[in-house]
């Protein structure tokens, strides 16, 4: 029994070791299309105003994406305002 729980800790230490993406790691992938949508809301939130399209799917939080790595290093570097 002793010998099952020091080779599950063990497990579980090498787990833990191994590189596992961070939640600081952003992803680095370039846009199709980036808007901001500026028309008038009453119930907007302020962290959706601005998305991005990567492959016909809309991706709303930015909080996941290199945003100054985009502005760098894509063609499509900037929102587009939509009012």
């Amino acid at each position: 029994m002793r010998r099952i729980i020091i080779f599950e800790i063990l497990i579980i230490l090498f787990l833990i070791s191994c590189k596992m993406p961070s939640e600081k790691e952003k992803l680095r992938i370039c846009p199709d299309e980036w808007y901001d949508n500026q028309m008038p809301c009453t119930n907007c939130n302020v962290n959706t105003r601005q998305y991005m399209i990567f492959n016909y799917s809309v991706e709303r939080d930015l909080s996941k994406l290199d945003i100054e790595w985009i502005k760098a290093n894509c063609k499509v570097n900037k929102p587009e305002v939509v009012s």
